[in-house]
């Protein structure tokens, strides 16, 4: 993704030909979620999101897309707490 710089991406299906993908910043340690759309064999990224504001790294998500909810478990940067996120998504 053009301007993207991250570490430990990962990729869920959300519907519509849409995906979503969150990955840690290596500069703050915030995830960050981008909603693409596959327009094969590429796909066209819209949007960049922070998802959590704390230093974390290695998200893993899961989408519901009956219910708009996103879950992402990530460890913590300061020790190997896992922490999880869930919320509904904005999807252009």
């Amino acid at each position: 993704m053009n301007g993207q710089d991250g570490i430990d991406p990962t990729v869920a299906f959300i519907g519509n030909n849409k995906v979503i993908e969150l990955h840690t910043s290596e500069n703050t340690g915030l995830i960050w979620y981008n909603i693409g759309e596959l327009q094969w064999p590429n796909i066209a990224w819209m949007n960049n999101y922070v998802w959590d504001s704390g230093a974390s790294s290695t998200p893993s998500v899961d989408y519901n897309a009956e219910h708009n909810v996103l879950v992402d478990i990530h460890k913590s940067s300061l020790n190997q707490a896992l922490w999880y996120n869930t919320g509904k998504i904005n999807i252009p």
